[in-house]
């Protein structure tokens, strides 16, 4: 599956259809205006009054909605019957919070609250007025029924909508609904043409929400690398007893907001704003066969019998819809970037793993995974920190000096990862001191500029807002950035003058453009010479920064060879273009025997 193929068009689609239902909107003002003109009433200008009293009723209608979402998505998860359990998890919710915060990182979304709904149905919402008050809740059906990958595509695709931020534009669905509603039934009193014109309208609006479903299911499978986890999740739905049914009357206002239509048949409907489920699922599974997997009743998987055991345990073989598409006997390997998410635990030590959690302890550990082993050089950076280090994370760093020392360097990005929830709990002004302080270490080596730029940058893409993007270029408008790009890649583990070349003009290949010679910053060049070209592939389409991240993956695969470095810059370049690592970019394995230092 093509993820931005398929969000590019749901995007190009759901504004056609927003082009669409505005002129369907706008029909009662241009035939109250004729009328009116023919009648010899008002002149010219009627046009523009009745616009302006329809967009009154709109806007209004649309301001009450959006206030009642003040609240935040805690108001509406509590109305649902919501039980928060993200501030004080359990130990049967931790996994459910690993989860989340696995997604979060990968979408680059803040980490929301999220509460449990005692629901048979198998769903789940987003709701909330922005991406900061946000939260998501899920059934206890989908929680029994669908399998840890499945759960992982839902919570994906309701990140999704927080950060597209489609809560507030549902809000202003449901107040435009209202406004359609009143004014057709005004006019359905004369003519049967109010009621035509609601309906039209309505049809016009579900399209555009269809779209957005469409577009959060295509980022879902970008963000989990796994179209099949969330095609199943649906087919789970489709063949479950109870179905997506939520059975409460406070979703009637926000049906938008839930991963499939809360109400028996809603899907069916010509103007539900959810897509029927088969439509969805072949989207993602073109080969799908149409037939629903056989769920067991939720009953029978509850209890501590021996029946309801072996009910589970069949389940959980059985279940793995996806697993069972790909074949029994199939294998797939995880890209870097899972990988490294998914680094065996055993491999960090506790002393490392047990401070990543707390804000102060995770700065410490990510100074010490910075810090030189050469003498010289890490006396210098030790002074620094001694002149600008919060007591606090002073306290952490004696005690991760021996555990950090001779770890794995496959390893560091896990440990940064791991890292990711406790940073985001910094105020942005701390936030902004600690990047500072990282960069001062990084410079103090020349040799480690590359990769200390690209730890920092990946940090920034995981924790603070992404930019908004206010145009778009491509990749013929960026070939400066894009060849001092492919430049610094080919430097970054080659081992001569002649490898670098070929990897450079291999990479170059998969550009439709002739490049120029390789070209790479000069000596001494800082961090900030890097910041500026380097961000402004942000820019690029998204087809083209797909190509940009295959040749990526060509220049760094060319030697056979992937160094430590090479993973953390495609790490970072797949952060700064917001998009995923290629698949063929593949992680060495990590042994203890061929381990090496953190700090080169």
């Amino acid at each position: 599956m093509n993820f931005f193929e398929h969000q590019d068009r749901a995007r190009r689609n759901a504004v056609y259809r927003i082009l669409l239902t505005t002129i369907i909107l706008l029909t009662p003002a241009v035939l109250v205006s004729l009328f009116l003109t023919t009648i010899g009433v008002a002149g010219w200008y009627a046009l523009l009054i009745a616009g302006l009293v329809i967009f009154s009723l709109f806007a209004l209608c649309c301001w009450y909605h959006t206030r009642k979402l003040r609240g935040g998505g805690s108001h509406i998860a509590e109305n649902l019957g919501g039980t928060l359990i993200s501030l004080n998890p359990q130990e049967d919710d931790r996994w459910l919070m690993d989860i989340v915060e696995e997604m979060a990182i990968a979408s680059g979304s803040p980490v929301p609250r999220v509460y449990l709904l005692n629901v048979r149905g198998i769903n789940a919402f987003a709701a909330g007025r922005t991406p900061q008050d946000s939260v998501i809740g899920l059934t206890y059906g989908a929680l029994a029924i669908l399998n840890r990958e499945e759960i992982q595509a839902v919570v994906a695709h309701l990140l999704c909508k927080i950060h597209n931020n489609d809560m507030r534009g549902d809000a202003r669905m449901t107040g435009i609904y209202f406004a359609i509603v009143f004014l057709s039934l005004f006019s359905g009193y004369l003519l049967l043409l109010g009621l035509g014109w609601a309906y039209l309208v309505f049809l016009g609006m579900s399209r555009v929400l269809r779209q957005r479903k469409y577009l959060a299911d295509a980022a879902a499978a970008q963000f989990t690398r796994n179209p099949q986890s969330v095609a199943s999740a649906l087919k789970k739905i489709g063949g479950y007893e109870y179905g997506s049914l939520i059975g409460c009357k406070e979703t009637e206002e926000f049906l938008q907001m839930f991963f499939a239509a809360p109400y028996e048949d809603l899907g069916k409907r010509l103007v539900s704003p959810h897509p029927p489920l088969n439509k969805r699922i072949r989207r993602l599974d073109p080969e799908w066969d149409g037939e629903y997997p056989d769920v067991p009743p939720l009953e029978t998987l509850m209890g501590d019998d021996e029946q309801a055991q072996e009910n589970r345990r069949r389940w959980e073989v059985l279940g793995a819809v996806a697993i069972a598409a790909r074949g029994l006997n199939s294998t797939q390997e995880d890209p870097a970037q899972r990988y490294q998410t998914q680094a065996t635990q055993s491999m960090i030590p506790y002393e490392a793993w047990s401070v990543a959690g707390d804000p102060a302890g995770a700065q410490a550990l990510i100074y010490s995974l910075l810090l030189c082993v050469q003498p010289a050089l890490r006396a210098r950076q030790l002074t620094l920190l001694q002149e600008t280090l919060d007591p606090q994370v002073a306290h952490f760093l004696p005690g991760l000096d021996a555990p950090v020392r001779g770890l794995d360097r496959y390893l560091r990005l896990s440990l940064f990862d791991l890292c990711v929830p406790a940073l985001k709990q910094l105020p942005t002004d701390q936030y902004t001191v600690f990047t500072h302080i990282m960069r001062s270490l990084v410079a103090v080596d020349s040799r480690s500029l590359f990769g200390g730029w690209a730890l920092i940058n990946i940090l920034d893409a995981q924790v603070l807002p992404k930019p908004t993007i206010k145009r778009r270029s491509t990749l013929e408008q960026q070939e400066d950035n894009i060849t001092l790009l492919l430049g610094i890649l080919a430097l970054t583990g080659q081992r001569s003058q002649a490898q670098m070349e070929l990897a450079y003009y291999r990479a170059c290949d998969v550009l439709p453009f002739y490049t120029a010679p390789m070209k790479t910053l000069k000596e001494g060049a800082s961090l900030d010479a890097l910041d500026k070209p380097l961000k402004g592939l942000q820019q690029l389409q998204p087809e083209d920064k797909e190509i940009l991240m295959e040749a990526v993956a060509v220049c760094i695969e060319n030697d056979g060879h992937i160094t430590p470095e090479e993973i953390e810059l495609a790490r970072a370049i797949a952060a700064i273009l917001d998009c995923p690592m290629p698949e063929g970019l593949q992680t060495p394995p990590v042994a203890e025997d061929e381990a090496s230092p953190l700090p080169a």
